[in-house]
């Protein structure tokens, strides 16, 4: 609240001094007075212009900028100032008109006042653009730290929670064993598969990308898995829509396995056993994976909305304007998609 109201007054004093060499404010001052106290019908133009200065400035620096052209929509933005200038004109010179009507004086004629409307409205945008440029440049710069942050973050936590891969083979090798000698069908089955799927992660932690076929693979296997635990006839529909042209497409690896944990984690229950649903499907410019899933009532979704964070935050570094994390959270259920263009 410090901060905001140091910035508001900030705004006020700037406009102050802008409206001061603008129309003079001892004059305005003066006019008012002559309107107010001696009720003569004189009316100070600069009654008209302020308030429309300023909401042309915000409209402009405050909306049209971060909506427009933050987003890299030159064409649109430029659009919506000439509609935004002419609305400014237009309703500057309606009041104009509607002041003389009623009998008032006004300091300059109607073609002084376009003149000024003209310079005024140049002016405004040529300053609420070169401020909304130097605001949106301070924030990408700042976002590209951010990024470059999580992505040193991310590292670090990478090698730090990272396995010697010998040993931990060798000891899914001997508990594999130990099952098989105990005839401990289900747990050899389950080491098995965990086996394979440990072993997707350290055999491709040096590529940027992996295909998508591998990366339905690793989701298959992780699919198997669960249902193992959950039993072979809990309700869980898995479907691809993959050419298999397009299965060779390269992509980020491990984007799309975090709405799956998360719809078995908080989707599944014994004792309620609600479906859970995968859709994968990729086209030659779009790719993109959706999880629906019933929130079981036990279950709170506190790390999982941490993890779909991460995503997030990894999907802005690696396909900025690209990739879209979309999640919709109704009264029992929950879904997620990811989509992305490359």
């Amino acid at each position: 609240m410090k901060i905001k109201g140091k910035i508001a007054v900030r705004h006020v004093i700037v406009w102050a001094i802008w409206f001061h060499f603008f129309f003079d404010f001892t004059g305005l001052f003066d006019s008012l007075i002559v309107l107010v106290d001696d009720r003569q019908n004189e009316f100070d133009e600069a009654f008209i212009l302020m308030p429309l200065m300023i909401g042309l400035f915000y409209a402009n620096s405050g909306f049209l900028i971060p909506r427009f052209l933050q987003r890299k929509k030159r064409l649109m933005y430029t659009a919506a100032l000439l509609l935004l200038s002419v609305v400014y004109l237009f309703s500057a010179l309606v009041l104009y008109d509607q002041i003389v009507k009623a009998g008032y004086q006004m300091h300059i004629g109607f073609e002084q006042m376009v003149d000024v409307l003209v310079l005024s409205g140049v002016l405004i945008i040529a300053v609420s653009l070169s401020l909304g440029l130097t605001k949106m440049i301070r924030h990408n710069v700042a976002e590209r730290k951010a990024a470059e942050q999580r992505q040193r973050s991310a590292e670090l936590d990478y090698l730090s929670s990272k396995v010697n891969p010998h040993f931990l083979f060798n000891s899914l090798n001997s508990l594999y064993y130990l099952s098989e000698e105990e005839e401990a069908t289900k747990t050899s089955e389950s080491i098995l598969k965990l086996s394979e799927i440990m072993r997707y992660p350290i055999r491709e932690d040096l590529r940027d990308t992996n295909t998508i076929r591998d990366e339905i693979n690793f989701i298959s296997d992780y699919i198997d898995l669960q249902k193992i635990r959950l039993g072979a006839s809990y309700p869980i529909d898995f479907e691809q829509d993959v050419a298999s042209e397009i299965a060779s497409k390269h992509i980020a690896p491990f984007l799309f396995i975090p709405l799956v944990e998360n719809a078995f984690k908080y989707g599944t229950s014994i004792e309620n056993m609600s479906p859970i649903r995968i859709l994968l499907k990729a086209t030659h410019h779009t790719i993109s994976l959706k999880t629906e899933n019933t929130i079981q009532p036990s279950k709170e979704m506190h790390s999982g909305q941490f993890g779909l964070k991460n995503v997030k935050h990894r999907l802005e570094l690696i396909y900025p304007d690209k990739g879209t994390l979309t999640i919709v959270r109704k009264k029992a259920t929950f879904s997620a998609e990811i989509k992305i263009d490359y």
